[in-house]
């Protein structure tokens, strides 16, 4: 078990470097002057951008790596039927788990807001209350970013608690005890005393 769980956790982090890749790209490219958000009047010119599809794939792999937690996590809950979790390995799966999950999915929902916002339109300006400025509704792809860190760090954690508690599992399990026999030393050889019964030539007189 622990081997299959550290290597789900390079997997996990693997998974989690490559959304954060797409993550940086989207961000790049949605922040060049070629791809930036152009005003007309009240209208809001969207460009053809790539950052529709890096942000995409962005948010699906970060899906990916938290489905991975979730089925790490129940492996390890059937793996551990009959032992209870207690102490500080529980409550770093238990937050590791709920948090991740929570937090990867806003990350993934800023990820599909970025990409909406990326794609070629032409939309009004949203004019807010307490703001009259002429800027256009951005992708907000450094939140996501930024939650997507907090997820894969949170994910970390979940499996470093999943890793001691295989260690301790593995460290607990008493070993199969194999019976010895005894031998006998050739050197007290000579001092076994002879258990055999008299005969009746050995009987006193």
């Amino acid at each position: 078990m622990k081997v299959i769980t550290v290597c789900m956790l390079l997997l996990y982090l693997c998974l989690g470097a490559l959304a954060a890749y797409f993550g940086f790209s989207a961000k790049h490219t949605s922040g060049t002057r070629e791809y930036h958000v152009l005003l007309y009047k009240d209208i809001c010119i969207y460009p053809d951008s790539p950052a529709q599809t890096t942000g995409l794939l962005a948010g699906l792999i970060l899906l990916v790596a938290q489905m991975l937690v979730i089925a790490t996590c129940a492996c390890t809950c059937r793996w551990n039927d009959k032992k209870q979790v207690e102490g500080l390995n529980a409550t770093i799966i238990g937050l590791g788990c709920i948090l991740g999950c929570f937090a990867s999915g806003l990350a993934a929902a800023f990820f599909a807001s970025g990409s909406a916002l990326s794609r070629p339109a032409e939309r009004y300006r949203v004019r807010e209350k307490t703001n009259t400025s002429a800027d256009c509704a951005q992708p907000k792809f450094t939140t996501a970013i930024a939650l997507l860190f907090v997820a894969v760090f949170l994910g970390f954690i979940f499996f470093v608690g999943i890793v001691q508690e295989a260690r301790k599992g593995v460290l607990t399990t008493p070993l199969p005890q194999t019976a010895t026999v005894p031998t006998a030393d050739p050197e007290n050889s000579s001092q076994t005393t002879d258990t055999t019964p008299p005969g009746p030539d050995r009987l006193p007189v």
